[in-house]
């Protein structure tokens, strides 16, 4: 299968490197778009060079993968920059898993988004089936899909992946998640930089949720 991978780079230089040069190993045949979040990026060989290369001229947030997403036709897959497929027919096999679900969002880890508080829990795991909020550590969806999107008006932070999944899904249990693909994953080095170093963005998560729903009377 053919699709767009687009990464996005913030201070995980190394982690982009290794990335890259994985992902042009992979049987999917992968166009790679390396999105700079106000980071330099200087390859150093063809292995470790991207397809596309965009430079921010500041931090745009995550959301940037997503800006730059609409750019593009067909599949597209979205990986952050501190995971590592293991095998090279990984983003092969999830592709042809969204291919069932064409109209939302395939991934690899996933949250439930509650009509009633706590909207956002983090222990809140889906494994298998159907989920309202695929996490963007690994995802794929049809650009289709993404036309759904309406681009925010303000910068949404770390809740880029809730507000596609929100803007997709409406809140309702219709992406598709099998955390079965997380074992054919290796963790990177986050390099001071994860959300786990952040933990009040599990309070802004959920508050973004909340929001969401209020202002789409969903809730």
């Amino acid at each position: 299968m053919k699709a767009t991978a687009i990464l996005l780079n913030y201070k995980r230089e190394p982690n982009i490197r290794r990335i890259i040069s994985t992902l042009k190993t992979q049987t999917a045949e992968l166009h790679i778009v390396l999105v700079n979040n106000g980071e330099p990026y200087i390859p150093h060989s063809a292995e470790d060079t991207p397809d596309e290369l965009f430079v921010m001229g500041h931090n745009l947030g995550p959301f940037a993968r997503f800006l730059v997403a609409y750019a593009y036709e067909g599949w597209l897959y979205f990986q952050d920059d501190d995971v590592l497929p293991r095998d090279d027919r990984y983003v092969e096999d999830l592709l042809t898993v969204a291919a069932e679900y064409p109209r939302v969002i395939t991934g690899t880890f996933a949250r439930e988004i509650h009509h009633r508080p706590p909207h956002y829990m983090h222990n809140d795991n889906p494994v298998l089936g159907e989920t309202s909020f695929i996490k963007a550590i690994c995802m794929t969806m049809h650009r289709k899909a993404l036309g759904k999107v309406r681009i925010p008006l303000v910068n949404v932070g770390r809740s880029d992946d809730l507000h596609i999944s929100l803007e997709i899904g409406r809140g309702e249990r219709v992406h598709h998640v099998d955390n079965r693909f997380s074992a054919r994953l290796e963790q990177l080095d986050q390099m001071g930089t994860g959300l786990c170093h952040e933990p009040q963005h599990y309070t802004e998560r959920d508050a973004y949720c909340g929001w969401w729903l209020r202002k789409e009377g969903i809730i």
